[in-house]
C-alpha cells in the first residue's frame, strides 16, 4: 500500500547495509506510537554579552586615560617635592659640616645622588605621561578592535552552541498508553504506518502480538513483511482464503461454542430476536449432544443438514451419528416450526464449514498472528467472518494458552457492537493485555465508546465527526486578544571625525629715528664791600658769561618675525533615542481547545494523543511515519526529560580587557 503524498525515504544510492540497518531500527524494544519532533534551534542559548556601545567604550577608555594622567601628575609632584626637599636638606647639612671636610664632602655626594634620582623620576613620569597621550590618540582604533573582538567571541559562542546541539535528538519517541487506546479517523496508509511502528516495537520487546485486521484492505501487511525479514515467527491468515487453517474457535467448550455461533447469527438483531435466539440455542445443543466431544463447525453444519431432512453423505459424520440424527427428526408439527430455523442456520454457517479443517503444524507458536479479512463484495459472508473474529477475540484473550497474545490490535473496529467492545476491554484489562482499537469513523458504536480508554485522533474529514472530536477535547475560557495597536520608532546616530590643520606666518620690519638739540645761556654776578659802619661792602667783584651748544643723534633698527602653528582634534558625537507605544484590548471567550477544522486538515501520518489531566487538556502531536527511522538524530527510547537546554537569563555588558589597565599602569 502506498501513500498519495511523498514520504521521506532513504537515499537510493545508499549501500544496502545502511538501508537494512535503518528499517531494523524499528525493532528497537519499546511500545511506541511514533515520534515527537523537537526543534533543536529552540535550545540555542544566545550570546550572554550585549553588543558593545562604541561611545561607551570610548568614554571608558578616556576616563581610564584621564585617571592615569592625574595619577602620574600626582606621583611626579610628590616625588619632586620629596626629592627636592631631600637635596636642600643635604646641602644645608653640608654647609653646617663645612668645618669637617670629610663629612661635608659625603653629604654633597649624597645630595647630588638624590638630585639625580629626583630628575630621573621626573623624566620617567614625563615618559609615562607621553605614553598615555599616545594611547589616547589611538582610542578610535582600539574601539574598532573591541567591536571585532566582540564579534569573534559571539561567533565562537554560536559555533560552540551548534556543536553542543549536534548531539541533541530531534525526534523523541512517544510511548503508547499501557492499557487501552482508541484511535479515530485516518486513512488506510496511516493505519498501516501506525500498526508497523507500534507492532515492531512490541515484537522487539518479546511480546506476542495478535492483529485482527477487519479493514478489508490488509493494513497489517507491512508489519508482517518486516517481522518476517527481522526473523520473527508469524502467521498471516487471509479470510476466507485461509479458512481451513484458521483456528479461531478451536478448543472452545461446547457451551461456549454454541453461544458464539448464536451470537454470530443474532448479535446484530438486538433484544427483539430473543425467541429465535433461544430456538437456535436449543437446536444446536441437541445436535452437539449427538456429536459428542468432537465438535466443529463443519460437523455441526453436516448434522444440521441431516436434521433438516437432507440425507447427504458426509465424511465428517459417522454412520452411527447419521442414524442417531435421523432418528432425532422432529415430529411433523415441530419440524414445520423449526425447519426455517434449521435452514437458516445451515445457510449462515455453511460458509464456515471448512474452518480449522487443515491439520495442525508442529511449528512453535508464532510471535505475530494476523487474521485479515479480504473484502470481495460478498457482504453477508464478510459480516459473518467479521462476527466470527469478534466472537473469538474474548476467548483468545481469556484462555491461558501458548497462543494467548500479550498485545491485541483491532483495526477497523467500527462494526463491533459496544457490548462486545466493553467485554473485550474488560478481559484485556483483567489479563493486562494492552488493547489498540482503530476506528475509521467517529459515529454509531465508535461514538458511544468514546472515552473508554486513552483517545487519539487522526484526520477526520467529515465536519460532523470533527466537531464531535472537538467537543470531546473540550472548551475552555481564555483571554483572547481582540485588538493590538503598536508604534515603535527609534533613531541612532554615530559620528566620528578627525581634523588637522597647519598655520604659518612670516614678517619683516625696519625703523629709523633722528634727534637734534640746541641750548644757550647768560650769567652774571656782582658784589661790593666798604668800611665797617658805613653800610658799604669792603670789596666788590663784577663778572659775566655765555654758553651754547648743538647736538644731533640718529637711530636705525630692523626686525623679522616667523610663526608656525599646527592643530588637530577628534570629534565624536552620539545620539540615540527610541519611542514606542503599545495598546491592547482583550476579552474573555469560551471556545474550542481544538478547532474542528484542525482535525479536518491533519496530515496523513500525524496522530493527536489527547490527555485529560487535572490542570486541563493536553494534545501531543505524534509522527507515525516509519521512514522517520532513516533520518538523523532519532531517539528510539523515550527520553527521561526534555533534551533542550533553556536559554540563560544573563545579559551582561561587554567589557574590553584593555580598558581595565592603561599605558599609565593604573586601573
Amino acid at each position: 500500500m502506498t501513500s498519495p503524498v511523498p514520504t521521506p525515504t532513504p537515499d537510493a544510492t545508499a549501500p544496502a547495509a545502511v538501508a537494512e540497518a535503518a528499517w531494523r531500527r524499528l525493532f528497537t524494544p519499546g511500545p511506541r506510537l511514533g515520534w515527537r519532533f523537537q526543534d533543536r534551534a529552540r535550545g540555542l542559548r544566545p550570546f550572554p554579552l550585549r553588543a558593545p556601545d562604541p561611545a561607551a567604550l570610548a568614554r571608558d577608555r578616556d576616563a581610564a586615560h584621564e585617571a592615569s594622567l592625574l595619577r602620574i601628575r600626582r606621583q611626579a609632584k610628590v616625588g619632586g617635592l620629596l626629592g627636592g626637599g631631600a637635596v636642600v636638606l643635604l646641602f644645608c647639612g653640608a654647609v653646617v659640616n663645612s668645618g669637617h671636610p670629610t663629612r661635608a664632602g659625603a653629604t654633597i655626594v649624597i645630595a647630588l645622588l638624590a638630585a639625580v634620582a629626583t630628575a630621573g623620576w621626573l623624566v620617567l613620569c614625563m615618559a609615562r605621561q607621553a605614553a598615555v597621550h599616545s594611547a589616547r590618540r589611538a582610542v578610535p582604533a582600539q574601539v574598532r578592535e573591541d567591536l571585532l573582538d566582540w564579534h569573534r567571541q559571539a561567533q565562537a559562542w554560536v559555533a560552540a552552541e551548534h556543536a553542543r546541539l549536534d548531539g541533541v535528538d530531534e525526534w523523541l519517541s512517544v510511548p503508547a498508553p499501557p492499557r487501552r487506546l482508541d484511535v479515530y479517523g485516518g486513512a488506510l496508509w496511516g493505519w498501516e504506518a501506525l500498526l508497523t511502528v507500534y507492532g515492531a516495537g512490541v515484537l522487539a520487546a518479546g511480546c506476542r502480538v495478535w492483529v485482527a485486521d477487519l479493514s478489508g484492505q490488509g493494513v497489517a501487511r507491512e508489519l508482517v513483511r518486516l517481522a518476517h525479514r527481522a526473523g520473527h515467527r508469524f502467521d498471516h491468515q487471509w479470510l476466507p482464503r485461509d479458512l481451513a487453517r484458521c483456528r479461531l474457535l478451536a478448543g472452545l467448550p461446547v457451551d461456549e461454542l454454541v453461544d458464539a455461533l448464536v451470537e454470530m447469527m443474532h448479535g446484530r438483531a438486538g433484544p427483539e430476536g430473543r425467541e429465535d435466539r433461544s430456538l437456535d440455542t436449543t437446536l444446536l445443543h441437541d445436535v452437539c449432544r449427538v456429536l459428542g466431544a468432537d465438535v466443529s463447525i463443519g460437523r455441526i453444519v453436516a448434522a444440521l443438514r441431516v436434521v433438516s431432512g437432507r440425507f447427504e453423505p458426509s465424511p465428517l459424520l459417522t454412520a452411527e451419528e447419521t442414524g442417531q440424527l435421523a432418528d432425532a427428526l422432529l415430529a411433523e408439527g415441530e419440524q414445520r416450526d423449526a425447519l426455517r430455523a434449521l435452514r437458516r442456520m445451515v445457510a449462515v454457517l455453511e460458509p464456515l464449514a471448512d474452518l480449522g479443517t487443515a491439520p495442525r503444524s508442529g511449528a512453535p507458536a508464532p510471535q505475530l498472528t494476523c487474521v485479515a479479512l479480504r473484502t470481495d463484495g460478498n457482504g453477508v459472508r464478510d459480516d459473518l467472518l467479521r462476527d466470527m473474529v469478534v466472537q473469538a477475540l474474548p476467548h483468545i484473550v481469556a484462555v491461558d494458552t501458548p497462543d494467548r497474545p500479550d498485545v491485541l490490535i483491532v483495526a477497523g473496529a467500527d462494526e463491533l457492537p459496544q457490548r462486545y467492545l466493553e467485554r473485550l476491554s474488560d478481559l484485556c484489562a483483567r489479563h493486562r493485555v494492552p488493547l489498540l482499537l482503530v476506528f475509521r469513523h467517529l459515529r454509531d458504536e465508535a461514538l458511544r465508546g468514546l472515552g473508554s480508554g486513552a483517545v487519539a485522533f487522526m484526520r477526520l474529514g467529515q465536519h460532523e465527526e470533527a466537531t464531535r472530536a472537538a467537543d470531546f477535547v473540550g472548551r475552555h475560557h481564555q483571554v483572547a486578544l481582540t485588538q493590538l495597536t503598536a508604534t515603535l520608532g527609534g533613531n541612532e546616530t554615530h559620528t566620528v571625525g578627525d581634523n588637522e590643520g597647519t598655520t604659518e606666518s612670516a614678517g619683516t620690519g625696519t625703523n629709523s629715528s633722528s634727534t637734534r638739540s640746541t641750548n644757550r645761556g647768560t650769567s652774571g654776578n656782582a658784589s661790593a664791600s666798604g668800611p665797617p659802619g658805613a653800610g658799604w661792602p669792603t670789596s666788590a667783584t663784577l663778572g659775566s658769561g655765555w654758553t651754547g651748544g648743538t647736538g644731533t643723534g640718529t637711530t636705525r633698527g630692523a626686525s623679522e618675525t616667523h610663526t608656525v602653528g599646527r592643530s588637530w582634534g577628534t570629534t565624536r558625537s552620539v545620539a540615540e533615542g527610541s519611542n514606542w507605544t503599545l495598546a491592547t484590548s482583550t476579552s474573555r471567550v469560551y471556545e474550542y481547545a481544538l478547532e474542528p477544522t484542525v482535525l479536518q486538515r491533519l496530515p496523513d501520518y500525524l496522530l493527536l494523543l489527547v490527555n485529560h489531566a487535572p490542570h486541563g487538556v493536553s494534545l501531543t502531536p505524534i509522527e507515525i511515519n516509519p521512514d522517520i527511522v532513516t533520518l538523523p538524530r532519532v531517539r528510539m527510547d523515550p527520553p527521561p526529560t526534555d533534551a533542550r537546554t533553556p536559554a540563560p537569563g544573563t545579559d551582561a555588558p561587554y567589557r574590553s580587557s584593555s580598558v581595565a589597565t592603561s599605558p599609565g599602569g593604573g586601573r
